[in-house]
């Protein structure tokens, strides 16, 4: 049997509260955490050993070596680029080959060669020094050369009665020509301490 004695007034909150409390009853206090499980069979790790001593410092000078060859396009002198090294500046209008053992013009370092320009021999050019003859007519009243008459035969002396002729200089067809080939400018340095 139910008394009312009076109004109380709850909250939403607290009759929910209430409402939870008798269908779920009251939350107990946490349980201790249980044992982690063994993740793979691992051994346990060793301890580090010490710290070994510092190996020797490498020598930049090492990178070229007295007698290597430096390029760039720079003009700095290496020696202020690098922080080492005297340097000379190497092979001033000259372009580099390799070293060729086969061929006696590639055959020593640092031999030189070539040129810049080159005038052929008869033998190279194909046309063996020649001469070209001319034949000039005289003037009936002076006798002076008036007209040049280029010919290569003429056997007939009585056309060639007033022609007499002239021998021009033998010369080789050769001439000095640009024996440079394509070219690209840098400087070159050479360590000589």
């Amino acid at each position: 049997m139910n008394r009312v004695f009076g109004v109380l007034t709850l909250e939403q909150e607290e009759v929910d509260a209430i409402t939870n409390a008798a269908i779920v009853g009251e939350q107990g206090p946490q349980g201790p955490q249980g044992i982690q499980g063994i993740q793979g069979i691992q051994g346990i790790q060793g301890v580090q050993g010490p710290e070994g001593p510092e190996g020797p410092q490498g020598d930049p000078g090492q990178a070229f070596p007295v007698g290597s060859v430096f390029i760039s396009v720079v003009a700095t002198n290496p020696a202020t680029l690098l922080g080492y090294g005297t340097w000379s500046a190497f092979g001033a209008g000259r372009v580099m080959v390799g070293l060729d053992s086969g061929d006696t013009d590639f055959d020593t370092v640092e031999e030189t060669g070539g040129a810049k320009t080159v005038t052929l021999t008869a033998a190279q050019s194909g046309l063996p020094q020649h001469r070209h003859q001319m034949l000039r007519e005289r003037s009936a009243t002076t006798g002076a050369a008036t007209t040049q008459i280029a010919r290569t035969a003429d056997t007939s002396s009585t056309v060639d009665t007033n022609v007499f002729t002239e021998n021009i200089a033998a010369a080789d067809a050769a001439q000095a020509h640009a024996n440079v080939q394509p070219y690209i400018v840098a400087y070159f340095w050479k360590r000589t301490a």
